[in-house]
């Protein structure tokens, strides 16, 4: 049995995001919100012409929780290990859901690798920076429904 509060809390974590794109649905995806210093890492893409910012992480392999993923695609793509809070986020993004978890702890120092670090080039760029949680909610992340929530996140929560 739930409270109120509990059930209103996890329909705030789940949003759905009606993309204008028509694309085939891929797996779904988990992704870590890391933050230190009062700064959120993200990616900074350039794909296509478009320019934009994501949350580190990537899609769920067969057989794997979003928890699972997570830690793999942070360690892959960026080199930290980390641990991670329960989920805070859900969302449907192109028809895939998003899973996005806080992290506890984030060891080393970010850099590019995994399959960004190969596909890395002038056409589709990836470059892991910081950006300060004052503006987070004012840079052009995508998808937009997550560009809102993390507009809208009471940070202070996470004690930082």
């Amino acid at each position: 049995m739930t409270s109120a509060g509990s059930d209103r809390r996890a329909k705030d974590r789940r949003l759905h995001d009606p993309s204008p794109k028509a694309q085939p649905p891929k797996g779904d995806r988990a992704a870590v919100f890391i933050v230190r210093d009062g700064n959120l890492l993200v990616f900074h893409r350039r794909k296509n012409g478009e320019v934009y910012d994501a949350i580190p992480g990537g899609t769920l392999e067969p057989g794997e929780t979003p928890a699972e993923a997570a830690i793999r695609e942070i360690g892959e793509e960026t080199g930290l290990r980390v641990t991670l809070s329960e989920p805070v986020l859900e969302l449907t993004n192109q028809g895939r859901r998003e899973t996005y978890f806080d992290a506890l702890t984030a060891v080393g120092e970010p850099r590019l690798g995994g399959p960004e670090k190969r596909r890395n080039s002038p056409e589709n760029a990836y470059t892991l920076g910081w950006v300060p949680l004052a503006e987070a909610g004012g840079r052009p992340i995508q998808p937009e429904a997550l560009r809102r929530w993390i507009a809208a996140r009471d940070w202070s929560r996470l004690g930082l």
